[in-house]
């Protein structure tokens, strides 16, 4: 899946995340976002209330004022993202380049807080041509050229008009919604980021889903963005905080500090060499190596980069220390493949992983289902058409406490999670919650499209075999719209 598609996903996903009922209503979206911005304009980290919006414009008296306060209600929330630092005015001449590419059909005001925090928005001018066949907006990359048009109204037939092709730059459309502008997807606003070394994290600060990311990472201290060769701590998670952002397990990246490095090289230096296995061909041939060994040892989700070499931990409740390591080749293929028994390091990483999210990664076991289960309640999306003909999606919501249909529920998901590994792109946006006889729970991750793949905790993935199994069991979160 490219990211993209993921940004499109995580566009229409983003109200899955609810406790119950149907998704949020426009209303109460618009009303939470228009709290979130009065709140960034109240707060000490933005400043765009310090200076007339209107003065970042060179005339802004050909713009339309609705569009003034759009682009001033979406610079603060962008901007009120960057904790701790100040934006001010460009004048570098970039917007005036801009302007020319975009044909003299925008105003462009550019803002900067230094290392890689720059933006710029355009705003289409009053007198700029309006197209009456005007259908969809077309926003799109060739060859690293930013392309900006539309499809057109042509009866069944669509054709795409190119309006603005723009080199060395990035396109965003604001997703902030407000109820004065007549099409938040047409052509009247725009943020442009130049291709640059930028801030990853004041990146995410444009899209809902982005800022959403971002607060996942903030709320869990440890996290960071992961950064090629460097030090660090990969690792699948699922919550439900994620799913309003993410349709699949979500990478996270826990950065190795110089003292992690220091731990972690010599618990790997000092493992017994009666721990160490002989070295494989490939990926393959190590993971039937283990299968062998013990069929219930599994992926955990987890692992690590030091040096030169990548590391994988495997196991389960029972069998803890399983580590596969391998090289990274300059043809991003796998080499020198080698397998270790070491419980030390193996901890060491679960237990930071546990120290930032809570979860433990070490909790897997394939008879988790041996126990039955007291209640199960899924959350799962479906797709809805309204009477316009637009699209939304509700979170439909089932709880089963039937014996029967528990029963059916374990028989289905302990076969799968003694079944092989599959890890597919499906948006496992579906929250299944599972709870025991003895009290313990369970969270599983369902795929909301026609695949018939689960996850478990969100980090493991199975399939469990056909939709339709399940759909019978949760006939009312799964039924057909």
């Amino acid at each position: 899946m490219t990211i993209q598609k993921k940004i499109m996903t995580v566009l229409l996903l983003s109200a899955l995340a609810g406790a119950g009922g149907c998704a949020e209503t426009e209303q109460e979206k618009t009303e939470t976002k228009e709290t979130r911005i009065l709140e960034v304009q109240e707060s000490k980290g933005s400043d765009v209330q310090e200076e007339s919006f209107a003065g970042w414009f060179r005339e802004p008296e050909l713009v339309k004022p609705e569009l003034l306060d759009y682009c001033e209600q979406y610079a603060a929330l962008v901007e009120g993202c960057a904790e701790g630092v100040s934006f001010e005015a460009i004048e570098d001449g970039q917007g005036q380049k801009l302007e020319e590419m975009l044909l003299g059909h925008y105003e462009v005001a550019g803002r900067s807080a230094g290392e890689g925090r720059s933006y710029y928005l355009a705003v289409r001018r009053s007198d700029a041509p309006v197209y009456d066949d005007f259908n969809t907006l077309s926003v799109g990359s060739v060859d690293d050229v930013c392309q900006i048009g539309y499809d057109k109204a042509f009866g069944e037939n669509v054709t795409e008009e190119v309006l603005y092709r723009i080199s060395g730059w990035t396109v965003t459309v604001p997703d902030l919604e407000q109820k004065t502008m007549e099409s938040p997807s047409s052509l009247d606003v725009f943020c442009f980021h130049p291709n640059e070394e930028r801030d990853p994290g004041f990146d995410l600060a444009f899209t809902e889903g982005g800022r959403q990311q971002l607060r996942f990472i903030r709320k869990h201290k440890g996290l960071s963005f992961h950064e090629e060769k460097k030090p660090c701590i990969d690792f699948f998670y699922q919550d439900e905080d994620t799913v309003a952002f993410w349709s699949e397990p979500y990478p996270c990246c826990i950065p190795l500090e110089e003292e992690d490095i220091r731990s972690l090289s010599q618990l790997l230096e000092n493992v017994p060499s009666e721990n160490k296995r002989e070295i494989f061909e490939n990926y393959g041939e190590a993971c039937a190596y283990l299968q062998k060994t013990d069929a219930s040892l599994r992926t955990t989700g987890a692992g690590f980069c030091l040096g030169e070499r990548n590391y994988q931990l495997l196991g389960n409740r029972e069998k803890k220390g399983w580590l596969l390591s391998w090289m990274v080749t300059e043809e991003d293929s796998q080499a020198d493949l080698r397998l270790e028994d070491n419980e030390e390091a193996w901890q060491y990483v679960t237990d930071r992983i546990h120290e930032v999210t809570g979860r433990d990664y070490g909790s897997f076991t394939d008879d988790w289902f041996a126990i039955p289960l007291t209640k199960a309640s899924l959350r799962f999306p479906q797709r809805k058409e309204r009477e316009d003909g637009s699209i939304q999606w509700e979170t439909c919501v089932q709880t089963i406490e039937e014996p029967e249909k528990l029963a059916a529920l374990s028989r289905l998901l302990e076969k799968a999670i003694r079944g092989p590994e599959v890890m597919s792109g499906c948006p496992y946006t579906g929250i299944l919650d599972l709870t025991r006889e003895d009290g313990e729970v369970l969270q599983m991750f369902v795929a909301a499209d026609s695949c018939d793949s689960i996850t478990y905790e969100g980090r493991i993935g199975f399939e469990y075999g056909k939709q339709e199994e399940l759909a019978e069991i949760f006939d009312e979160a799964m039924s057909a719209p």
